[in-house]
């Protein structure tokens, strides 16, 4: 540990697997890394409020144990509003019922209580993001989310920083590993539900692997790239298609014209402004770029007025791409809302508490 650097406190709302990656690649990325993390507090449903106040903890410490369970007055919100951070790190599942809750009310606590944000969840970007950003700005905190895309594809992080004045005018691509899993098996003979449970073992299909199937996934993240690149699209207006109806009429045209039956999300801005967007089971022929992804693969082609057609690839992305997505974004977030702000001190680490192993 470089204990020149400033110490950057950060707060878990989730940690299930993808948070426990974040934590990972911290510790391994120690060495590198502007600033050192320690993390002052980890809250969820399943392991409560995890946290000793005034004091944070090194990633390494939190992969060897967690904190002492802790009872907090007032809920998650009160918890976020208490514990000491500067960054909110906010890994809960993304909930379609109840349109991005309650992971929105603990995004917007953060940023009331001084604290910059960076999600993995698509609920709120998908259903909040207009709202959170102008929060955000009145507090003057960052609000990040290139995992909620993807895998951590790093698209919304390109067009910020390396596509300045681009007009994008459409989007394609592969946005749901689970649809395409699925779909390519089927079409190599294996029964749906096989396939299906090859990727739950895989850890990609969510709970309800329906949301993935149908679309509703990949509409949600065509509603974060239309409020981000774009403007807001309601949900209802997505077209979608319902992969029991459509998924072996595709997989036996694909059969006969050499092409590849895939679940391609299409989001296209016409000049008057207005959006059209659709989740689709279709055939790709071989000459489209999508048609070199398979199994868990995911891609994205940005149609641009500067640029053409820009294709980026995600090869088989798993947990450790997400937790990247995150990381990138914590740094990120560093540079340009936390180290303008705060000139680093001699020894800052040592406003820690050290460990009765630790010396000097």
């Amino acid at each position: 540990m470089n204990y020149y650097r400033p110490v950057v406190r950060l707060v878990f709302i989730g940690f299930g697997h993808v948070a426990r990656e974040t934590v990972k690649l911290l510790h391994e990325k120690a060495d590198t890394l502007p600033f050192s993390p320690a993390i002052a507090g980890i809250y969820t449903r399943k392991l409560g409020y995890r946290w000793v106040p005034g004091k944070a903890f090194f990633p390494h410490e939190i992969l060897q144990e967690l904190p002492p369970a802790r009872r907090v007055q007032g809920g998650p919100l009160k918890f976020i509003e208490r514990v000491q951070a500067d960054v909110l790190i906010e890994l809960t599942h993304p909930n379609i019922q109840d349109q991005g809750e309650p992971a929105a009310s603990f995004l917007r606590a953060a940023f009331n209580s001084g604290k910059h944000v960076v999600t993995a969840n698509k609920g709120p970007i998908a259903f909040h993001y207009h709202e959170l950003m102008q929060l955000a700005r009145r507090n003057d905190r960052l609000l990040r989310f290139e995992s909620t895309v993807a895998d951590g594809l790093p698209i919304f992080n390109l067009v910020r920083y390396a596509l300045p004045l681009t007009r994008i005018q459409r989007i394609r691509g592969l946005l749901n590993s689970t649809s395409n899993y699925v779909l390519s098996r089927m079409a190599a003979g294996m029964p749906q539900m096989r396939a299906v449970a090859e990727a739950r073992a895989a850890g990609i299909a969510e709970a309800d692997f329906q949301l993935d199937l149908d679309g509703w996934d990949s509409a949600m993240k065509c509603m974060v790239l239309a409020n981000v690149l774009w403007q807001p699209i309601e949900l209802e207006n997505i077209t979608r298609d319902t992969f029991d109806q459509r998924a072996h009429e595709i997989i036996a045209r694909a059969a006969t014209t050499g092409g590849k039956p895939q679940q391609v999300a299409t989001l296209t801005r016409a000049d008057s402004g207005e959006i059209h967007a659709a989740v689709r089971l279709q055939v790709t022929p071989p000459d489209d770029p999508l048609y070199c992804l398979g199994g868990y693969d995911l891609g994205v082609i940005l149609e641009t007025d500067t640029m053409g057609s820009l294709l980026m690839v995600e090869k088989s992305p798993g947990l450790r791409q997400t937790a990247f997505g995150v990381l990138a974004d914590l740094v990120d977030i560093y540079y340009r809302g936390i180290a303008p702000r705060r000139q680093p001190s001699l020894f800052d680490v040592d406003a820690e508490p050290l460990s009765e192993n630790k010396e000097l």
